[in-house]
């Protein structure tokens, strides 16, 4: 399995097309994941009281985006997970999933 990591910026796009390529040629499981962050910093206009609300709402967000996001990836068949992390050192997170799911390798995009 391949652990394809994203915030669906245009850099891990690239990681994501380079994990795709990966487990089409290994015939590899391909797990997409995105890590919202465990304490938010809330934005103007949302109060401590509905930070709950706010929370949920990232995860509704970052669920919806990894499974439409899935499904396109599903149609060029390819055997496809997703799964939402919440924490705020994403490698940790990160690091957790590919131990829980077995993870053989993990695509990252990196800054160049």
């Amino acid at each position: 399995m391949i652990l394809a990591p994203t915030d669906f910026s245009d850099i891990s796009r690239h990681a994501l097309d380079v994990a795709t390529d990966m487990a089409s040629c290994f015939d590899a499981a391909l797990l997409l994941a995105r890590i919202v962050p465990a304490i938010p910093d809330l934005p103007e206009g949302v109060s401590i009281f509905k930070e709950g609300e706010y929370d949920s709402e990232l995860h509704d967000v970052a669920s919806k985006q990894l499974s439409e996001l899935a499904a396109t990836l599903a149609n060029k068949n390819l055997n496809v997970r997703t799964e939402v992390g919440t924490a705020n050192d994403a490698g940790v997170e990160l690091l957790r999933i590919a131990e829980h799911d077995n993870v053989d390798m993990i695509v990252i995009a990196t800054p160049a």
